[in-house]
């Protein structure tokens, strides 16, 4: 994602959790991200099913790169999610972001 400049290049840098629950960054190009994580028994919960913290942070790093592409710093107020279906160990969770609206 060379093309990133500015506040988006920052973010990315500065987002300390997402190398240690091993979110990577797919695609990403201005006003959209694409991030995946491979989900590892270190992710799961006592249910034996993906935290609801680990897809927090796949989440908010697909954000924060998508939101901050233009170069101006984005930061979330209120972040709502849903979870469908239960994810286990050995699966491939991924996540787009797409910014809707400037302000």
């Amino acid at each position: 994602w060379p093309p990133l400049r500015g506040a988006a290049l920052r973010q990315d840098g500065g987002h300390r959790e997402r190398g240690g629950a091993g979110v990577e960054l797919e695609d990403a190009r201005p006003g959209y991200a694409r991030a995946s994580m491979k989900v590892r028994d270190a992710h799961l919960n006592g249910a034996d099913v993906v935290q609801g913290g680990a897809v927090f942070t796949l989440a908010d790093f697909a954000f924060a790169v998508a939101c901050n592409s233009h170069g101006t710093l984005a930061l979330a107020v209120d972040v709502t999610i849903s979870f469908l279906r239960p994810t286990r160990s050995g699966a491939l969770a991924r996540y787009r972001s797409v910014r809707c609206s400037n302000g």
